[in-house]
């Protein structure tokens, strides 16, 4: 059709096309005289669709596949920038080829499980990108003396003595991610994918025109200290709640980030905010089912909470009002 048509990008990611160095490399591959290897230097594209039809045969030279409402779960930046390239100058495209993978399949849990999978191959990079930065080094240094392990890279180990005197530990990345869900106030962005929280937090801490770099500078005095350990102590009491048997509606085994979002903007008693955030939760996803079952689709609390709406739903429901954009 020569044009992009949103509605082929998954819903729970097409948020993310923007360009960032992940796609300043994809260009940097496709503009440069090894373009031909870009199949080899690229993830490829993974699409879904309700149908899928093979011709028995080819014609013209090619195997021209049918699909019934496809869309792209996994490759939207590559497909995003070849558009852009495209658009410019078709010939740099010549010889170039891309690895797609095609689902058939219209059950939306099986949707969401392959789209999880395949677009969480690079939070590992980042966390480790980030781990020698000075912010992590003293964030760790603090929750440390606060007897809490603060693993910021992978195979991070502590002295004997030291894990011996600590009561409990968790991964600098679920903190960040916590961070960026209340501080932040993203929790969808936050659930939705960890690889780009960690890459727009790298780039801050190196970036002085980035509006994060304030916080992620290495300064010593840096608010980010004190905001991060709060955001582990609602994080761990959203955990625990979601662990207790008082709260038996399947909706908190999805709605983590958005709780811990709206226990931090309620800025009150933990337990009166969860409880609060809780039934307003069961109204609203009982509001969302209806509305789907009404249309004839299918709902799934994970991408409700994957979603924008989930946020200004509750936002509307509990007078709450954002700070940051």
């Amino acid at each position: 059709m020569n044009k992009r048509v949103d509605t082929v990008f998954n819903e729970n990611v097409r948020g993310y096309l923007r360009y960032n160095k992940t796609n300043k490399n994809i260009l940097s591959t496709l503009e440069s005289d090894y373009s031909e290897y870009f199949p080899f230097l690229n993830n490829g594209i993974t699409i879904i669709a309700d149908q899928v039809k093979l011709p028995q045969e080819m014609q013209a030279g090619y195997y021209p596949i049918e699909t019934v409402n496809p869309v792209i779960v996994n490759g939207l930046q590559t497909t995003s920038v070849i558009y852009d390239v495209y658009q410019k100058d078709p010939s740099k495209l010549d010889g170039v080829y891309v690895l797609a993978r095609l689902y058939e399949t219209n059950d939306k849990e099986i949707v969401d499980k392959i789209t999880d999978a395949t677009n969480t191959q690079s939070p590992i990079n980042f966390r480790d990108k980030i781990s020698n930065r000075n912010f992590n080094i003293y964030a760790k240094t603090i929750f440390e003396s606060n007897e809490i392990g603060y693993l910021i890279k992978r195979g991070d180990t502590f002295e004997n003595h030291l894990s011996q005197m600590l009561k409990e530990s968790v991964h600098s990345d679920t903190v960040l991610k916590f961070w960026y869900a209340t501080f932040n106030e993203h929790p969808e962005v936050a659930k939705n994918s960890k690889s780009t929280i960690l890459e727009e937090i790298y780039e801050a801490t190196a970036d002085k025109n980035h509006k994060l770099h304030h916080l992620f500078s290495g300064e010593k005095d840096s608010p980010i200290y004190q905001q991060l350990m709060e955001a582990y102590k609602i994080y761990k009491f959203v955990i625990d709640k979601r662990n207790s048997a008082k709260y038996n509606n399947d909706l908190i085994l999805y709605a983590d980030e958005l709780i811990s979002y709206g226990i931090y903007k309620l800025n009150d008693d933990y337990e009166k905010s969860y409880q609060k955030i809780y039934d307003t939760l069961i109204k609203l996803t009982e509001k969302e089912k209806k509305l789907f079952t009404e249309k004839g689709i299918t709902y799934s609390h994970n991408s409700y909470f994957k979603s924008g709406k989930s946020k200004y739903d509750l936002n509307n429901e509990l007078g709450i009002i954002e700070v940051h954009s």
